[in-house]
């Protein structure tokens, strides 16, 4: 928007999140959504086998985050039946 300001990231934020130029994950960046150049057969089955690990790694964290916080996001809940259960 022409309205908006384009968002500036402090140099440490910046330098913390700097992409390793030999990152195996990195695709190259389409120029409008839905326009992700694979370079043909083996390329989109390399998008594909990403795109797989990439679910199951959120699946796992996410199951991880409820295993530990509750499935509300919070400890509290885990917190309230470790006081009771010991009463």
């Amino acid at each position: 928007m022409k309205t908006c300001k384009r968002l500036v990231w402090p140099k440490d934020v910046e330098d913390a999140c700097a992409i390793d130029p030999q990152d195996p994950f990195i695709l190259e960046e389409p120029s409008y959504a839905g326009n992700a150049k694979t370079r043909g057969l083996e390329g989109d089955e390399r998008l594909l086998a990403y795109r797989e690990r990439a679910v199951k790694m959120a699946l796992e964290y996410d199951a991880e985050l409820r295993e530990r916080l509750g499935p509300d996001g919070t400890a509290a809940g885990s917190d309230r039946h470790k006081s009771s259960s010991a009463e």
